[in-house]
């Protein structure tokens, strides 16, 4: 029952931490396509480093997630010139 709770929790969550971490601290970095790849490559390490019994697949997931969205965070939004769809209230009249 425990290793099911543990690979339930570690399954995606890597990939959450790493986006809403990114969200919270540096909201204009990357975008939607390096999210969805944080994602991915979270979840395809983890299950890859599960199978392959590593000691560590919820860190080397974690990193992955990382990488991931550090590598597609120059093609975010901000460098293709696509304005962001926050308002700024307080310069609205």
């Amino acid at each position: 029952m425990y290793s099911l709770v543990e690979q339930a929790s570690g399954l995606a969550s890597a990939g959450v931490l790493v986006l809403m971490v990114v969200a919270i601290f540096a909201p204009s970095v990357g975008g939607v396509a390096s999210a969805a790849v944080a994602l991915i490559a979270s979840v395809a390490v983890y299950v890859l480093a599960s199978a392959q019994e590593w000691s560590m697949p919820y860190l080397a997931s974690l990193a992955a997630a990382l990488l991931a969205y550090a590598v597609l965070a120059p093609f975010g939004p901000r460098a293709a010139g696509v304005a962001s769809s926050r308002t700024n209230l307080v310069d609205q009249p």
